[in-house]
């Protein structure tokens, strides 16, 4: 499946009608696809912070398959963001997922 926005103009950078017309079944296609890169890129490309947090859960590339998975990946706090930025100045361990 193509990347709809890479064909937006300025004005429309966050707002692409096809993607957000789409049906159902095919908006959860689109989802599922981009979930799917960024988790091969979040394991291909460990990043310490989620990696850190990932180990300390128990989750495994392989237990997130899809959309219904996502309850498995422990959730983060905007607090926690700023913790990794104080202890690893200035940008923190979680940039580049």
């Amino acid at each position: 499946m193509t990347h709809h926005g890479d064909h937006l103009p300025a004005d429309r950078q966050y707002f692409d009608p096809v993607v957000q017309t789409l049906p159902f079944e095919q908006l959860r296609t689109l989802q599922e696809a981009r979930l799917r890169k960024q988790l091969d890129r979040v394991w291909s490309v460990p990043v310490p912070f989620f990696q850190k947090k990932f180990e300390a859960a128990g989750v495994r590339r392989g237990d997130v398959r899809g959309l219904d998975d996502l309850h498995r990946l422990p959730t983060t706090l905007k607090a926690e963001l700023r913790v990794s930025e104080e202890q690893h100045p200035p940008f923190g361990e979680y940039r580049g997922a």
